[in-house]
């Protein structure tokens, strides 16, 4: 099955912000990445259908494949870890680890050290290669635009 890599980081990404109750399922025959709420509504803006449709319409496995969420991928605090040991002064990494349980001060620590795109870089690339290994351990051939 063929996907459209920007249509499935999208609704990952989507799927990722705290709070979210949104899930994402893959139309096997198709590769359509379907966005489902947590009313149990489709709300794929792209390809919206008039018809609600339950969550149990996709429990199909041989029809749909349900996209994990961020966590199920991998671990952000294993990421952060890995991140302030590579790219902060000593002094920079021994104040993220006493602060490393508040993600938001974690977050000002590397604004101050200029490092917060850095962040946002790793951050991506590796929500990114997470999800391209899923993608290949489930068989699904990805297109780019």
């Amino acid at each position: 099955m063929k996907v459209k890599f920007s249509d499935l980081s999208l609704v990952f990404r989507q799927m990722s912000i705290p709070g979210s109750e949104s899930y994402a399922v893959i139309d096997r025959q198709t590769g359509e990445v379907i966005t489902v709420d947590e009313d149990e509504e489709i709300v794929d803006e792209l390809d919206v259908d008039d018809d609600t449709s339950s969550l149990s319409k996709y429990e199909d496995p041989e029809k749909y494949l349900w996209v994990p969420k961020k966590d199920d991928l991998y671990s952000e605090d294993e990421l952060i870890n890995k991140f302030a040991a590579d790219n902060l002064s000593p002094e920079e990494f021994n104040e993220a680890l006493e602060i490393f349980q508040r993600k938001s001060a974690f977050r000002t620590l590397l604004a101050h050290a200029g490092k917060l795109d850095k962040w946002h870089e790793v951050s991506n690339a590796a929500e990114e290669t997470a999800l391209k290994e899923w993608c290949a351990e489930n068989s699904i051939e990805l297109e780019y635009d």
